[in-house]
């Protein structure tokens, strides 16, 4: 996507806006700590994500030069009424792997090795209430949290667990290339 700019003014950074799970903080913690492990335990030099920004990523909802603010709002009612209909639950991950990624960039995720069904009924929820379907999870929504980025992808690795209760959804705000989020709302499940 190609941005215009004023001679002397530089263009306003790309948003990405987003429906979802932060990391607890003790969690983002324990979830840093693996990777800093993984990182010295199989020699890669990893750039690994500050643990404020760590999340689960529910709904993508695009990237933009300037913020649609119709569609934020828009979003906000269909984040309201998917958390209304939407139970707090417990949250596990106990796989590390990476995904296929640029040359010397590839994402390190935390997965789960069985479906998490409370995490997969709010991922058709949030879809339903945006008018996307979500009757199907299984082939097309993979929860996981990406902590880092690497040189060279790994095989499946399991984890000690990572666990924390999920109570919340947010909808985000992320300034690419900037590890800055801002948080436009934030609605608690099921109520």
């Amino acid at each position: 996507m190609e941005q215009l700019s004023l001679p002397g003014l530089a263009p306003p950074p790309l948003s990405t806006i987003f429906v979802a799970l932060m990391v607890e903080k003790a969690a983002a913690r324990q979830v840093v700590g693996l990777g800093e492990g993984l990182s010295r335990g199989l020699g890669l030099k990893c750039k690994l994500r500050p643990q404020h920004i760590l999340h689960v990523t529910l709904k993508y909802l695009g990237s933009y030069a300037e913020v649609p603010w119709h569609l934020v709002e828009d979003a906000k009612k269909h984040c309201a009424t998917a958390a209304r209909f939407a139970r707090s639950f417990e949250a596990t991950f106990d796989q590390a792997m990476s995904f296929n990624g640029r040359p010397n960039r590839h994402p390190l995720v935390l997965t789960g090795r069985r479906r998490n069904s409370d995490l997969d009924r709010l991922h058709r929820v949030l879809a339903q209430a945006f008018g996307t379907g979500g009757s199907k999870t299984a082939g097309g929504f993979l929860p996981h949290v990406t902590f880092g980025y690497g040189p060279t992808p790994f095989d499946v690795l399991e984890v000690e667990p990572v666990r924390w209760d999920v109570t919340e959804i947010l909808l985000i705000r992320s300034l690419v290339g900037k590890t800055e989020y801002q948080e436009l709302g934030r609605w608690p499940l099921g109520q």
